[in-house]
């Protein structure tokens, strides 16, 4: 559901683009890096997962002990989703002015 407004909100701001076509290419590119990255992400945590509980380790490797339970359930998910929605951001903008300056040369 995210990934579709985004891309609805990026490909309105394409569509008034000079080069609209390639704007959206750009889009494009971007989404499928975020979602491969992402994948890699998620396979590497697994496997740094298997390898602490096959040496009898925690099944949460990367838990910070010095992070409360409070802070984890509560003001970390807020500002988790402010980085989350800031980087989308910030992403899709300079993806959107990549396009326009690599077609003006």
């Amino acid at each position: 559901m995210r990934g579709a407004i985004v891309g609805w909100a990026y490909n309105r701001r394409a569509a008034g683009a000079k080069h609209h076509d390639a704007a959206r290419r750009f889009g494009v590119l971007l989404a499928s890096g975020l979602i491969v990255g992402e994948s890699l992400c998620g396979v590497l945590y697994a496997g740094i997962i298997v390898a602490s509980v096959a040496r009898g380790g925690s099944a949460t490797p990367a838990a910070l002990p010095f992070i409360s339970d409070a802070f984890a359930n509560g003001p970390a998910v807020v500002l988790g989703a402010i980085a989350y929605l800031a980087s989308i951001y910030f992403l899709y903008r300079w993806t959107g002015n990549l396009a326009d300056k690599k077609l003006e040369s």
